[in-house]
């Protein structure tokens, strides 16, 4: 019996129950995959954030051991410059380490190049680069050859080069 108070058969009312129960089923199909695309969602926004911070944690090491090679590089050209000035006495060495590395070559003082360098009187010269301590007595500059003749102040790269052994 509906509500007007007519029969209604069987079929119908089981057809009615089918018909909810489809449209019941439809609607959480539907909410269930509305979850699950908007888990997949996060996830993959998450994942492109991890990528994301990743790519800059690379790039970040990549540009630290640049930085690292540049300075290597620089500081091997000035120990190379400053072995050339040896033997010619303090007076050059002192003359290049305060153009180059100091601001005052008696005084200990960090350079462009994160250098402490300290030249004496006495003829020791002191160079820490980054907290080593890295020292060299020069020679005396009696039977030293001329300036003119011997200095080759370039600071070109040359893999061939054997290693300085201070």
């Amino acid at each position: 019996v509906d509500e007007n108070g007519n029969l209604i058969s069987s079929r119908v009312v089981v057809s009615k129950i089918l018909e909810a129960q489809i449209a019941k089923n439809a609607a959480e199909r539907a909410r269930a995959r509305e979850a699950t695309l908007g888990s997949e969602r996060e996830y993959l926004n998450r994942l492109s954030m991890e990528i994301e911070l990743h790519n800059a944690m690379d790039r970040s090491s990549q540009l630290e051991k640049q930085r690292s090679l540049l300075e290597a590089w620089e500081r091997d050209g000035h120990i190379r410059n400053l072995k050339k000035l040896q033997p010619f006495g303090v007076e050059p060495v002192q003359d290049y380490i305060q153009r180059n590395l100091a601001t005052d070559p008696y005084a200990t003082s960090t350079g462009p190049l994160n250098y402490t360098s300290t030249v004496r009187p006495s003829g020791t010269v002191q160079l820490a680069p980054f907290g080593a301590t890295l020292s060299k007595t020069l020679g005396s500059s009696a039977s030293q050859p001329t300036v003119a003749n011997k200095l080759n102040m370039s600071i070109g790269y040359d893999p061939r080069r054997p290693k300085l052994d201070w």
